[in-house]
């Protein structure tokens, strides 16, 4: 709950209801490691087009503004 709540900055009930449904299924964690991995790999791709990334907000609202495809589909939208 302190991680969630002080690295990830998560209300205590969003963190809360994150963590029961962490113990009632181990693919819980597992879905956030790997969208983690995607998130970074879309990044790492627009900075090898791009350069170095210098507004992570822009780069972030941009990637969220296509709503929630697959990550191919938002490399696709992002032209990665």
């Amino acid at each position: 709950m302190d991680l969630m709540m002080n690295e990830g900055f998560q209300e205590e009930g969003e963190a809360a209801g994150k963590w029961r449904r962490a113990c009632l299924t181990s693919a819980q964690l597992s879905t956030y490691y790997v969208g983690n991995r995607e998130v970074n790999a879309i990044r790492e791709a627009y900075e090898a087009r791009h350069g170095p990334l210098k507004d992570f907000k822009a780069f972030h609202d941009r990637m969220l503004s296509f709503g929630s495809p697959a990550p191919k589909y938002v490399r696709e939208l992002m032209d990665l």
